[in-house]
């Protein structure tokens, strides 16, 4: 069987290596770069185009599954390129990775199917301009007493997130922010910050069924002491018990609820199965 993985990180590298255990599959990889470990371990690799000279590729070689790393790929809409063509995807469709994609739709799905409890305050802002909306602006900041995050909508690598008192440090400097995020031709929303134990659970699904991963602890800032601007990740943990010191078990219980609710909800809304990996990151 010929499997295809796409994307060249070290992410992608990982996964290849593990599919590799399986000495009936020949690898194939389609990325960015020429990462010197993935070009040792496949086939045949080649530089990344658009997804229609993707497609036509994997009918070239006979790929039979695509796992997509990197959620640029997803925006795109590579799965429904490929599966236009009868290529079975790990990934979602491009209206269901809006999960991802676009963290206003994240947060207004969850309002529109009972969630709301989880989210944080927040507002998107697609303008700035006018006397009005810096008014807007100035007035919901202050109603979150200088305890708020601003980021774009869009996807920035995990890296766009800047928090008040961290990475500003006062109203202004956030509306700066906002306005390059803005120029950027980017919507912005700003979200109340959340105090707090961090962790993430990464859940996988056909649409049907759900497993969980155990909940690991993500270390995002570049800097010692958990300082420093935000970054992809810097590494995570996991516990041996599957657990954290600060979770019960009807607190993962609870998390995978809500994991499996979403891939329900979205299937509900975009007529389509959600398939792939749904990851949340949650504060507790």
């Amino acid at each position: 069987m010929n499997v295809l993985v796409l994307g060249s990180g070290g992410r992608e590298h990982a996964i290849l290596k593990h599919i590799l255990k399986n000495n009936s599959v020949s690898l194939f990889c389609v990325g960015d770069n020429r990462n010197p470990g993935i070009l040792d371990i496949v086939k045949k690799f080649e530089l990344y185009k658009n997804n229609n000279t993707l497609k036509r590729f994997c009918l070239e070689n006979k790929i039979y599954l695509v796992v997509v790393g990197p959620e640029k790929y997803l925006a795109s809409g590579v799965c429904d390129c490929l599966e236009s063509a009868g290529i079975i995807c790990i990934g979602p469709t491009k209206s269901n990775a809006r999960i991802e994609t676009d963290k206003h739709y994240a947060r207004e799905l969850l309002i529109q199917n009972g969630l709301e409890y989880i989210n944080p305050k927040y507002r998107m802002f697609s303008s700035l301009e006018t006397s009005t909306e810096i008014k807007e602006y100035y007035e919901l900041c202050k109603s979150m007493e200088f305890n708020y995050v601003i980021k774009p909508t869009g996807l920035t690598g995990g890296k766009g997130v800047k928090i008040s008192n961290i990475h500003f440090h006062n109203h202004l400097e956030g509306l700066t922010y906002c306005q390059e995020i803005l120029d950027r031709k980017q919507n912005v929303i700003i979200e109340e910050k959340l105090d707090g134990n961090e962790f993430t659970l990464m859940s996988y699904t056909d649409g049907i069924t759900t497993r969980h991963m155990p909940v690991v602890i993500d270390f995002k800032l570049l800097d010692s002491e958990n300082s420093g601007p935000n970054t992809g990740s810097m590494g995570c943990i996991t516990y041996s018990d599957h657990k954290t010191p600060f979770l019960s078990v009807d607190d993962i219980n609870e998390c995978q609820t809500i994991n499996s609710k979403v891939v329900q909800f979205l299937g509900e809304s975009n007529k389509t199965c959600y398939k792939g990996i749904l990851l949340s990151l949650i504060h507790i």
